[in-house]
């Protein structure tokens, strides 16, 4: 059982993904439907071509005191983290976003997990590696606007 202490840090930790994810257009959050490890699903609407299509990925939140203790000074997240929220991922049906939220000075993290059954090719990590960038809204951006373009390369190939 969790103190009221930890408590009250997921829930400042989910508010401020919240404040971050939600900066960008379109982009809404909801839970999952069941216990899938996944803090939110995020489905991004794209109306502007006339056909509706939406992206959709899950997120995964890691709240921490010191940012330093999870996200080195290259972004890459440290191994003992980093294979834990692997975890998580494998077992999802859908691509995973990783957002590492630092409680004392409130700065955000973001990276796609690594995932073979979801290839970023070159428009994300394949490398193995959990890099993140800081979660600014123009990072958060590109970030998802390179994933919806992988993903837009890999269903185009499958249907050759």
């Amino acid at each position: 059982m969790k103190n009221g202490e930890s408590i009250l840090a997921d829930r400042l930790a989910e508010n401020l993904a919240i404040m971050v994810l939600t900066r960008v257009p379109g982009l809404q959050l909801s839970r999952p439907d069941r216990s899938t490890g996944l803090d939110f699903i995020a489905t991004l609407s794209n109306h502007s071509n006339g056909n509706g299509d939406s992206t959709v990925f899950g997120v995964l939140i890691k709240s921490t005191m010191n940012i330093e203790k999870i996200v080195g000074p290259d972004g890459v997240v440290e191994g003992n983290t980093a294979a834990s929220i692997a975890k998580v991922a494998q077992n999802s049906t859908v691509p995973a976003a990783l957002l590492v939220i630092d409680l004392a000075t409130e700065e955000a993290r973001f990276g796609w997990v690594p995932h073979p059954a979801h290839d970023f090719g070159k428009h994300g990590t394949s490398t193995g590696q959990l890099q993140t960038v800081i979660a600014t809204k123009m990072e958060l951006e590109s970030a998802i606007t390179k994933f919806r373009l992988a993903q837009k390369i890999g269903s185009a190939s499958t249907t050759k």
